[in-house]
């Protein structure tokens, strides 16, 4: 499964956005038909595998663990790990002191989290998603002048889309909760 993300990026760097986007289509069709996981995940790799090879890419298995690049990404998973971990204590004491402050205060922290889940999906995730391969590049080839326009005009057009939004939800909370999780309730 993770190697389709890493072929996705790849398949990005070099501009093919379509195939990254369809390679969800297989895995839904194979898990709604009850095939299994591992039959899904192995047909999005088999969609990716000939795209990947006509922009370049050649794998060869080398494991070099005294390699700088393998032990940057042993220190950034590990600093990952330690993220995850308290974004976790996080969820368990926020969902202990919803549970102490009202009845239904953990399905009321649960639906917020599936609202702002929405939001940051909708506008932060799909912008970042797309800006990243030419991040990366630009790290990559050392273009540091181009590299900071770049993640100004991203950071500006995040904010151009997500704060209206966020204006929005907070003038409009009441009647967007009832619309959404209300099920007809007045």
């Amino acid at each position: 499964m993770y190697r389709a993300y890493i072929f996705n990026g790849f398949l990005h760097i070099k501009g093919n956005y379509v195939i990254p986007a369809l390679i969800r289509v297989p895995i839904n069709f194979f898990i709604i038909i009850s095939i299994g996981s591992v039959v899904a995940i192995t047909s999005q790799l088999i969609l990716l595998v000939p795209f990947i090879h006509r922009k370049g890419y050649r794998h060869n298995f080398v494991l070099d663990i005294k390699n700088e690049y393998i032990k940057n990404i042993v220190y950034i998973a590990l600093l990952v790990t330690i993220g995850v971990s308290v974004n976790q204590v996080n969820v368990l004491v926020d969902r202990t002191l919803a549970s102490s402050v009202a009845i239904g205060g953990i399905s009321a922290l649960n639906y917020a989290n599936k609202l702002n889940g929405f939001v940051q999906g909708l506008f932060v995730i799909s912008v970042a998603t797309a800006m990243y391969p030419m991040i990366f590049k630009m790290t990559a080839e050392n273009n540091i002048k181009e590299l900071k326009e770049t993640i100004l005009e991203d950071i500006n057009s995040i904010s151009l889309l997500a704060i209206p939004v966020t204006i929005g939800a907070m003038f409009f909370a009441e009647p967007i909760v009832k619309l959404l999780f209300g099920r007809g309730a007045i």
